[in-house]
């Protein structure tokens, strides 16, 4: 997300999915390299495309961001979270984090910027950005669990059919 880009979504709802790839106590972490959080430790993970269920997405920038394939283990908690600046503008995402475990350990630093694997009980004296902490320590370190549903209706004259609904 460049300067011009990262302005677009200033006050309106951006809806991304931010995944714990985690191994043998050790959580893969990627040094952002656009806004915001610039330079901060995060979780990788991106934006909802349109007709997108989050857990594709997860597995979709992961691999866009890593290069890593991995498995979904589960959804493991849901944020809201809102970033104001000193020109009074407005970020609000809605954050799905889930858990997923790689298919392999190899990393290189990719265009999305720099990856590292950091020990997850030791994160507290690392350029972490602060709400991934508090996301890493509440949701991934408890294991928290959530259930995410998939919902597919169809509509034709008027009439609401509901063809899909599980997890």
């Amino acid at each position: 997300m460049g300067e011009e880009t990262s302005r677009k979504n200033y006050n309106k709802l951006i809806s991304i999915v931010i995944s714990g790839i985690t191994n043998d106590n050790k959580i893969l972490l990627i040094k952002r390299v656009t806004p915001p959080y610039v330079g901060f430790w995060s979780m990788p993970g991106g934006k909802i495309e349109f007709g997108e269920h989050p857990e594709q997405t997860a597995l979709r920038e992961i691999k866009e961001e890593t290069d890593l394939d991995c498995e979904f283990e589960g959804f493991r908690g849901i944020a809201s979270e809102i970033i104001h600046n000193k020109d009074d503008k407005v970020a609000h995402l809605m954050i799905y984090v889930c858990k997923l475990k790689p298919l392999h350990t190899n990393i290189q630093a990719t265009k999305e910027g720099e990856l590292q694997w950091f020990d997850i009980n030791e994160l507290k004296n690392t350029k972490i950005i602060p709400s991934d902490l508090s996301m890493i320590k509440e949701f991934l370190l408890k294991d928290s669990k959530v259930d995410l549903h998939k919902i597919k209706m169809t509509e034709e004259e008027g009439e609401y059919r509901l063809e899909e609904f599980g997890k």
